[in-house]
């Protein structure tokens, strides 16, 4: 599947375009985490849509794309393939999770729950 990660808000006529097209979309994408996720995949960040822009872009490759339920809300899992060029992405694995609550207490609750458990998780291995 193909997913684009979006800064802003889409219309609604480009969403019906993007579901004809088998394309995911997320919107409003906090452009640091876009800036993540792009370099954990291997793919170019696009500032603007216009073809000029596009036709040299690098796209980025996962492999699965899934949606999940966080804290009430929805969101994508973008697992990252095995960087197709090895030399522009240095052996970086990255994984982002993108904690969002009703306030930023909450926020912090979740954040300190999964450090937590990452830190279990890596000491397990």
């Amino acid at each position: 599947a193909a997913l684009l990660l979006c800064t802003c808000r889409l219309s609604e006529a480009a969403i019906a375009a993007l579901d004809a097209s088998g394309v995911a979309a997320v919107m409003l994408v906090e452009p640091d985490e876009a800036r993540r996720v792009a370099t954990a995949l291997g793919a170019d960040v696009m500032p603007d849509a216009l073809p000029s822009t596009l036709e040299g872009a690098a796209l980025g490759a996962a492999t699965e794309l899934t949606p999940i339920a966080l804290g009430g809300r929805s969101a994508v899992c973008v697992a990252p393939a095995e960087p197709a060029e090895p030399a522009k992405i240095a052996h970086v694995r990255a994984v982002t999770l993108v904690v969002a609550a009703p306030s930023a207490a909450m926020s912090g609750v979740y954040a300190r729950a999964v450090r937590r458990t990452l830190r279990v998780v890596a000491q397990a291995c």
